[in-house]
């Protein structure tokens, strides 16, 4: 009991402040010097910034979105992180923005009483763009926001074939 109250406890936390470590350098590898120059801003863990592994995963997430948005389905990042300072590190961001894919075609199926007309304009995704999962999963938000699907599946044909044209079913 806490305080003579049955049932209630109380929990204490002692945090120890250890010294802050700082981001003293980041070598990015694998980008184009276009992508590099719109990514690079974007980043958190910059020289000079305090230096967390979330921050690391969280620029992670960022770059592989901006590479999965852009037509890059298999792109990758790793990271390595090696002592710098007294209290700094020098990270190291691997990027391999694997080969552009593009939609050959869209595909509407299973459409009964549904004008395929009012389906196709909610759908962002045309031939000739770069493949983009965001755009895939807008569309189908788009679709489930008219309210008469029960359901809305998507898929992309062939997505380990060799080619770099893909049919995008919903």
């Amino acid at each position: 009991s806490w305080q003579g109250n049955p049932g209630q406890l109380a929990v204490f936390l002692d945090i120890e402040e250890g010294p802050q470590w700082l981001v003293s350098q980041l070598d990015i590898a694998g980008l184009p010097p276009a992508d590099e120059e719109e990514i690079r801003p974007m980043l958190r863990s910059t020289e000079g910034q305090p230096f967390s592994e979330w921050n690391v995963q969280a620029d992670r997430d960022m770059v592989l979105n901006y590479y999965f948005d852009r037509g890059y389905p298999e792109a990758a990042f790793d990271w390595d992180r090696q002592p710098g300072g007294e209290h700094d590190v020098r990270l190291s961001f691997t990027i391999r923005p694997g080969d552009r894919q593009y939609v050959r075609e869209v595909q509407v199926l299973g459409l009964e009483a549904t004008d395929p007309g009012l389906v196709s304009e909610r759908i962002s995704l045309r031939a000739g763009e770069p493949l983009s999962f965001s755009e895939i999963a807008a569309s189908q938000r788009r679709l489930y926001d008219l309210g008469i699907f029960a359901r809305v599946q998507t898929a992309v044909q062939n997505r380990e074939g060799e080619e770099d044209r893909r049919v995008v079913l919903f």
